[in-house]
């Protein structure tokens, strides 16, 4: 069963990650037509294509850009990052649980 715990901090560090893993480097327009944010794997995509910026490299934000540039949720990308992370919280969880056992004292 899983942990409504392990699910939360899930969601958290997902949303985190799109921030931590910007900015990214773009280094030709050709680069800038699909920018991709997000960790352990990449599951957002910008294109920003329509931007012209005056130098390359460049480096773009998922804040960078107008309301026009929505961005593209890579839908598996995004169920394998939830996967990975709650098995990892639940993997933590039954350490917890199992050292908790043996160092807590009886009264």
């Amino acid at each position: 069963m899983i942990h409504y715990r392990s699910l939360f901090l899930s969601f958290i560090i997902l949303i985190f990650s799109l921030f931590a893993t910007s900015p990214v480097e773009v280094a030709t327009k050709a680069d800038m037509s699909n920018v991709e944010f997000g960790y352990p794997i990449k599951f957002l995509s910008k294109d920003l294509s329509g931007r012209d910026p005056p130098t390359f490299p460049r480096n773009v934000s998922i804040g960078t850009g107008s309301a026009h540039d929505l961005p593209t949720i890579y839908w598996g990308a995004l169920i394998v990052n939830i996967i990975i992370l709650v098995g990892f919280f639940e993997i933590l969880l039954l350490i917890f649980n199992y050292l908790k056992k043996y160092f807590t004292y009886a009264k």
